[in-house]
C-alpha cells in the first residue's frame, strides 16, 4: 500500500512492445483507480517481482534481460510520481531472478532471489548500501545444486526470504 492510501502493483506487461515483456507499475488511488503507471527495462522478459517503501519513495526489485548478456537481478528507486532516482542490476555469468526484497535496519536493502547456471540453481542475498551499491552477495546460499526435486524451488524462496529479512535486522558490514 502507498502512503495516501493507494496501490502499487508491479508485475509484466505486453502491451507496450512487440511480444516481449517489460516491467510494468502501476499506481492507483485507494480504491483502485488508475494515478499512472511507468514501464521499466529493455522490452525483454523484464519484470517487477516486490515493491518497499523507503524514506523518500518506494524500491522495486525484479529481473531484467538486458540488450548483451544474462538475466540479471534489479533494483530500482522511484520518487512518490513514480520517476526514477537510480537503478541498478546484480549478477555475473549466471541468470540472476530478483524475487523478495526488503529494508534494512542502515537504509539499505536486501534481495533474495535465485541464481541459475548451465549446471547448478541456487539461492543468492544482496545487499545493498541506501543508494543501491552492493556491499554483500551470498549466491551459494543453497549450497550447490538445488535441482534436486527433493527441495521445491518455492521451499527455497520461503528460506531466502525469511533469511534476508533476519539478516536485515543485524548489521551487516
Amino acid at each position: 500500500q502507498s502512503r495516501d492510501g493507494g496501490y502499487l502493483l508491479g508485475g509484466t506487461t505486453l502491451s507496450f512492445s512487440n511480444d516481449t515483456d517489460m516491467a510494468y507499475l502501476v499506481k492507483t488511488d485507494p480504491i483502485g483507480n488508475e494515478q499512472w503507471y511507468k514501464t521499466f527495462g529493455n522490452n525483454t522478459n523484464d519484470a517487477i517481482y516486490a515493491i518497499e517503501q523507503a524514506a523518500d519513495g518506494y524500491v522495486l526489485a525484479g529481473t531484467i534481460y538486458p540488450q548483451t548478456g544474462n538475466m540479471k537481478a534489479f533494483l530500482i528507486k522511484i520518487d512518490d510520481g513514480g520517476n526514477r532516482i537510480w537503478g541498478y542490476s546484480y549478477g555475473e555469468n549466471d541468470y540472476y531472478y530478483g524475487y523478495s526484497l526488503c529494508n534494512a535496519n542502515d537504509g539499505g536493502y536486501m534481495i533474495a532471489g535465485t541464481s541459475l547456471s548451465t549446471t547448478n540453481k541456487d539461492g543468492f542475498i544482496l545487499k545493498t548500501y541506501s543508494n543501491g551499491t552492493a556491499v554483500m552477495v551470498d549466491d551459494n546460499t543453497a549450497n550447490g545444486n538445488t535441482t534436486d526435486s527433493s527441495i521445491s524451488p518455492t521451499t527455497i524462496f520461503l528460506v531466502l526470504v525469511i533469511v534476508a529479512c533476519i539478516s536485515a535486522a543485524a548489521a551487516i558490514t
